[in-house]
């Protein structure tokens, strides 16, 4: 597993609650530097690589994904999967865009297992209006900045459960090398 940073570490204060902080940010320089160099490291050690790369939908793990396996992009499949990615909610790091919005991007990663809305914070704050939709499409199609969601945060306990269902999901691949990207 591989995992970078986005923010400058010379900053002062929670980097997190910012107004700086943009909602699922990408990758910094360095972790453009690092994803690439993965790779490498990748294609040497892996060699064929593994069946299928399961990603969380989030920008920053889509982008080491598609940087640290580019040798076998088109090769395999690439799966983005809700239930690896990191806790969910309140934060604007933490907050995912709509799968069709960054299936423009990553045209080679299947989306097609995701909801539109954040399913954990729409069961902490019901399902987002026809109205929160609208407005939520004007600003770069994130969908969970609406006001009600801007303080839930995702329990332990949910994270935990979340967690599990993800590895019974791993268990049930047909693949049998999998690498797994969040």
């Amino acid at each position: 597993m591989h995992s970078t940073r986005w923010f400058d570490e010379k900053k002062k204060g929670n980097p997190w609650q910012h107004a700086s902080c943009p909602i699922d940010p990408g990758l910094t320089d360095l972790g453009v530097t690092q994803a690439k160099e993965l790779n490498e490291r990748s294609e040497r050690e892996l060699g064929a690589g593994p069946q299928v790369v399961v990603v969380s939908p989030l920008l920053r793990t889509l982008q080491t994904a598609t940087l640290g396996f580019d040798y076998i992009v088109g090769k395999v499949p690439f799966v983005a999967q809700e239930d690896c990615r990191e806790i969910m909610g309140q934060h604007r790091c933490d907050r995912r865009v709509s799968p069709a919005f960054r299936a423009s991007r990553f045209p080679h990663v299947d989306f097609s297992g995701l909801e539109d809305h954040d399913p954990v914070l729409a069961a902490r704050c019901g399902d987002p209006t026809e109205e929160d939709l609208e407005a939520t499409a004007e600003t770069d199609a994130v969908f969970n900045a609406v006001p009600n969601y801007a303080e839930a945060r995702e329990t332990d306990e949910a994270a935990v459960g979340r967690a599990l269902d993800f590895l019974f999901w791993i268990r049930d691949r047909p693949e049998q090398d999998i690498c797994v990207v969040t």
